[in-house]
């Protein structure tokens, strides 16, 4: 498990996990924060039309330059692979 955030850790797995023989990475963001009950979870509704994310950037405004790297760095991944 990666927590260091987007897009940190989507280049550090991207990076680091050719070296790592028989090892699955899985980038997990703020699922820490969630899980030992620092950051609440939306409400049910955004949870099922999954907007989880949208209530993370209500809750932390802040983090929106984070999150607006994240299209830019998925499309990086795309062209070259």
């Amino acid at each position: 498990f990666v927590a260091l955030g987007v897009p940190k850790q989507e280049q550090w797995i991207s990076e680091k996990l050719s070296h790592l023989d028989g090892v699955a990475a899985i980038g997990i963001g703020g699922s820490f924060d969630v899980l030992a009950g620092n950051i609440p979870r939306a409400p049910e509704w955004m949870q099922r039309n999954r907007l989880e994310w949208l209530y993370r950037l209500y809750l932390e405004p802040q983090r929106i330059g984070r999150m607006l790297a994240i299209p830019k760095f998925m499309w990086t991944v795309i062209r070259n692979k």
